[in-house]
């Protein structure tokens, strides 16, 4: 007691054009903050800042929503972690109230398009394809994968051991007729 106390500090976010409004971390050191005059973005554990959602006029932000603006007061302000999302555990019990708003969000992207944005934020991600798609695929085409077990189109598995494509010659089980 009365000595000085052993302080340190760690430097984790730096050379940020705006100031850092809000800090909000989820329990594995995940980190959500807000720019006044930028936007919302996510500081990964590895150190890795992802942009999310500017204001209007901002830069950097893969969207951007015009009806928030900086002027004055008027910013970007706080940042709250939701309970209900906090742990994977806990997203995947509430998953079904993001579906709406997720639909919301891409309805007017491309596939293409959304898979692009997503990979360019490093966000693991890939398009669900029609079996034209699928087929039309250049890894599919180039590894020789389309197949057609009795008479079925489908895809055989890209596994080879010892020169072997490991291929069933039967179909897939039908799908059961609904009533």
């Amino acid at each position: 007691a009365g000595g000085t106390p052993n302080l340190t500090s760690t430097t984790v976010l730096k050379d940020r054009d705006n100031v850092v409004w809000d800090l909000a971390f989820l329990p594995d050191g995940t980190m959500f903050f807000t720019e006044r005059c930028g936007g919302l973005s996510v500081r990964q554990p590895s150190g890795t800042v992802i942009p999310l959602l500017g204001i209007k006029d901002s830069k950097g932000f893969p969207q951007v929503a015009s009806d928030l603006f900086c002027s004055g007061q008027a910013g970007m302000a706080g940042v709250a972690i939701d309970p209900d999302f906090a742990t994977n555990p806990a997203r995947v019990r509430n998953r079904a109230r993001l579906i709406a708003p997720i639909q919301a969000a891409v309805a007017d992207w491309t596939k293409q398009a959304l898979s692009d944005a997503l990979e360019a934020q490093g966000v693991p991600a890939g398009p669900i394809n029609t079996v034209d798609e699928v087929f039309a695929d250049p890894q599919v085409i180039a590894r020789g994968m389309q197949i057609a077990a009795e008479g079925l189109p489908g895809v055989a598995s890209p596994i080879v051991i010892d020169g072997q494509r490991m291929v069933s010659d039967r179909a897939s089980p039908a799908r059961p007729v609904e009533d």
